[in-house]
């Protein structure tokens, strides 16, 4: 069922548990071996860019104990670190 998913979605069920915020399921799948930097067909966002994207802070502290990576980009360039880097750059604007 999982890759048949993939297959029509081109996510895994890491990406749709991220996208849900579904912080218990996610747990339970990376404890169970998902690969924490598995991109995703669409765009190849990776689960911390996905949670990132969605200002979920404790996801993505999750994310990387499982040790995903800053450096990994989406098939657009953007990595985790330079998305963390350039909304902190807007917030600093702010102040």
């Amino acid at each position: 069922l999982a890759s048949i998913m993939f297959l029509i979605s081109g996510r895994t069920a890491l990406h749709l548990a991220l996208m849900s915020g579904k912080e218990p399921l996610v747990k339970m799948l990376l404890a169970y071996g998902a690969k924490p930097d598995i991109q995703e067909c669409k765009g190849g966002k990776t689960g911390l860019l996905l949670a990132l994207e969605q200002g979920n802070q404790s996801l993505a502290g999750l994310m990387l104990c499982y040790r995903a990576s800053l450096s990994m980009p989406s098939w657009g360039g953007v990595t985790p670190a330079s998305l963390c880097s350039e909304n902190r750059k807007q917030s600093d604007q702010l102040i």
